[in-house]
C-alpha cells in the first residue's frame, strides 16, 4: 500500500505578502483597527459552490432578511441573478483576485485583505474599501497596535471572522460545497476566472456517502469548518452552515459518543503486546 504526501502552500511568498502591506498601507484607506460592538442584523456569506447555482438556493439568498456578502465568482454570479451584495470578501494575494472585481457595484463594500495584491486596490479606485489584516504566519509583520484577524486557511474559513470582529453575532455560510457537481466546481462555468482551481481532483467518501471529487485545500476548509462550529457555537449559536456537497455528509456523519469508545490503558496495551511477542 503506498501514500502520497499532500501538502498546500499559500503561492505567494511571505517577502511578497509583507511588500504588498507596505505598499496598501500607504493609500491610507480605512483600516479595521479595532471590534465593532455587537448587533443584531444577520449575515448570509455566499461561496462560489455549485450548489449555489440551484434556483432554490439563489431564491433563499434573494429573500435574506439580513446583509449578503459574496466570495470570489460568487459576487458577479449574484449580481447576474439582480441581487447586488452588501459586501464582497477577499482574501487571495494573487493580482488575478481582481478578476473578480471587474463588476465592482457602488453599493458594495470591499473587505480587502492588506496583503492582496496592489493591483486589486487599483480596480477598486472610487469604491467603498475595508482594508483589513489576515494573520498568516505571525502578526509582527503589521504595525503596532494594529488589529489581526485570524481564522483557516481558505476566504470561506477567514470571512465568518472578520465578521466576528464587525459586530456580526449570526453568522451563515451557504455554498462551501468544497466539492465539484457533475458540472463543475463552482456555481459558474469553469474557466470564467483566471484563479479557477486547477488542482490534482481526489475522490472522497464519508460514512457511505458519496464519492464526492474535491482538492485538497478544499479538504482543509472541510475540517476547518467542522473545528469553527464548534468554536463559534458556545452558548449562542453563532455560525450556521447550509449543508452542500461535501461539506454536507461531513456535518450528517455521526459522531460516536464517548460511552461507545473503548479506551484501553498503555499498560494493558504493553501487556497485550508483550503476550503476543
Amino acid at each position: 500500500m503506498k501514500a502520497a504526501l499532500l501538502e498546500s502552500h499559500c503561492i505567494v511568498s511571505e517577502e511578497g505578502r509583507k511588500a504588498n502591506l507596505q505598499s496598501n498601507l500607504a493609500r491610507g484607506l480605512p483600516l479595521l483597527m479595532q471590534e465593532v460592538p455587537g448587533h443584531e442584523r444577520p449575515l448570509l456569506i455566499v461561496g462560489s459552490g455549485p450548489s449555489v447555482s440551484d434556483p432554490k438556493t439563489i431564491d433563499y439568498i434573494q429573500a435574506w432578511p439580513g446583509d449578503v456578502w459574496a466570495i470570489n465568482g460568487a459576487y458577479d454570479f449574484l449580481l447576474s441573478h439582480g441581487l447586488i451584495c452588501e459586501g464582497f470578501f477577499g482574501l487571495d494575494p494573487l493580482p488575478q483576485l481582481a478578476d473578480y472585481l471587474r463588476n465592482a457595484n457602488e453599493y458594495t463594500t470591499f473587505y480587502i485583505a492588506s496583503m492582496c495584491d496592489p493591483s486589486v486596490f487599483d480596480v477598486l479606485e472610487g469604491h467603498k474599501v475595508l482594508l483589513w489584516h489576515a494573520c498568516a504566519e505571525s502578526a509582527e509583520i503589521f504595525p503596532h497596535g494594529h488589529k489581526a484577524v485570524y481564522g483557516g486557511t481558505t476566504a470561506v474559513t477567514r470571512a465568518p471572522f472578520l465578521a466576528l470582529s464587525l459586530g456580526y453575532r449570526d453568522i451563515n455560510l451557504i455554498g462551501v460545497d468544497s466539492s465539484y457537481s457533475e458540472k463543475g466546481p463552482y456555481c459558474y462555468e469553469w474557466g470564467t476566472y483566471a484563479t479557477d482551481i486547477a488542482e490534482m481532483t481526489v475522490p472522497v467518501m464519508i460514512n457511505g456517502e458519496g464519492p464526492f471529487f474535491t482538492e485538497l485545500g478544499l479538504l482543509k476548509q472541510v475540517t476547518q469548518l467542522g473545528t469553527m462550529l464548534t468554536m463559534f457555537n458556545g452558548k449562542i449559536e453563532m455560525l450556521k452552515i447550509h449543508p452542500a456537497g461535501l461539506m454536507g455528509a461531513f456535518m450528517r456523519a455521526p459522531m460516536l459518543d464517548d460511552s461507545e469508545i473503548e479506551v484501553i490503558k498503555f499498560d494493558d496495551l504493553f501487556k497485550t503486546v508483550k503476550d503476543a511477542a
